[in-house]
């Protein structure tokens, strides 16, 4: 697995995204660039950023189901910017050894709150996005796993951000958006809430 290289991934979905569009101004097969492009920035992020390699699939995923489909690219990229640190190549693999599940099984709420006790306050802040510090967290947890661990603030159900509290019809599309995404997305290392949350803003101001 290459090392870790954010700004690579956000070049690549920069490129995917002028690759698509010529292939709708008279260029079709530029789409094959766009999907190569966009597999491409997967590949930078997956080893110390699976979510975010696994939401850029994702995206990845749709379009090839649906050549009309247009990704978010200007999100993707913003996220990948701001929530990832690694911006050049040579990032380090998480340092200490995690314990490996049977494939299959999740873990229990008492092992994910264990998890959690380890994060420190910006990390439970990351945690409402589904982002979560892989230095502090199992290489196998599943993305059923990181969306429990969204679940388990008391008193804040799914751990909406202040902007979504406020707009109710936000809220509507993400479940919606994650049940969708759930029957769609097989892969279980998919984060439903990340995904849609890269695609449903709230309204500015």
């Amino acid at each position: 697995m290459r090392p870790t290289c954010t700004d690579c991934a956000i070049k690549h979905l920069a490129q995917a995204s002028i690759t698509l569009q010529e292939s709708r101004h008279g260029y079709p097969d530029h789409i094959y660039y766009a999907r190569g492009h966009m597999a491409e920035a997967e590949a930078e992020l997956a080893r110390m950023y699976p979510a975010h390699s696994d939401l850029v699939r994702t995206e990845r995923k749709l379009l090839e189901d649906d050549e009309e489909y247009s990704p978010d690219f200007t999100a993707l990229m913003k996220k990948i910017d701001e929530e990832c640190e690694v911006c050049s190549l040579g990032g380090n693999p998480r340092s200490r050894p995690v314990e490996r599940l049977p494939p299959g099984r999740t873990r229990t709420d008492e092992e994910l709150q264990a998890i959690i006790d380890t994060y420190n306050e910006s990390e439970m802040f990351g945690l409402k996005f589904g982002m979560i510090p892989f230095a502090k967290t199992p290489e196998d947890l599943t993305g059923q796993d990181v969306a429990r661990m969204m679940t388990m603030k008391p008193g804040n159900p799914i751990s909406w951000t202040k902007c979504e509290l406020k707009y109710p019809s936000v809220q509507r599309k993400i479940l919606s958006c994650v049940d969708e995404i759930g029957a769609r997305v097989k892969r279980k290392k998919v984060n439903p809430f990340a995904v849609c949350r890269a695609s449903i803003s709230c309204p500015p101001g």
